[in-house]
């Protein structure tokens, strides 16, 4: 059983991702860092024998969005979420806790380690892309067409 998982580890050891594994549960988490921020990743794998397997990536954002910002924010994940091809991000009104989440659930046997690679690392780069307009929306009161923008413009410049 746990093939999944054993992938999951592989990758993580191939990044060379410090993690640890929560006792009593397939769960493996990290932090992942770029030049804004660092975050929370998990891995969270699901397999019992006959039944679907599932995987699910998450990045967790590392500042909670204020209570009075929550609405705004809420637009500016959805103008992303509606560019994204896998995963999306998700918002808890309760607390301002952003995640971004990509996941699969499938046959044991039909989940690669391609598959898991794919998941992660797309996990990574859209949190690490994004982050920085979530930030500025809570530390610097940028409104969310405006963040989204700057992301555009730096992803712009980058690619030049």
């Amino acid at each position: 059983m746990a093939r999944i998982l054993e992938q999951v580890i592989e990758l993580f050891r191939e990044k060379n991702w410090a993690f640890s594994k929560m006792p009593g549960r397939p769960v493996l988490k990290t932090t992942i860092s770029n030049d804004t921020a660092t975050w929370l990743f998990v891995a969270d794998v699901e397999e019992e024998e006959n039944k679907l397997a599932k995987i699910k990536f998450y990045s967790f954002c590392p500042a909670a969005v204020p209570e009075d910002k929550r609405a705004e924010m809420a637009e500016f994940l959805t103008r992303v979420n509606w560019r994204l091809l896998i995963g999306n991000f998700e918002m808890d009104y309760s607390d301002g806790e952003i995640r971004y989440r990509t996941a699969i659930m499938l046959e044991p046997d039909q989940i690669t380690a391609a598959m898991v690679k794919h998941l992660a690392m797309t996990n990574v780069f859209l949190m690490g892309r994004y982050v920085s307009g979530i930030l500025s929306m809570i530390y610097g009161n940028v409104q969310a067409e405006k963040a989204l923008a700057q992301i555009d413009q730096k992803t712009e410049a980058n690619n030049k």
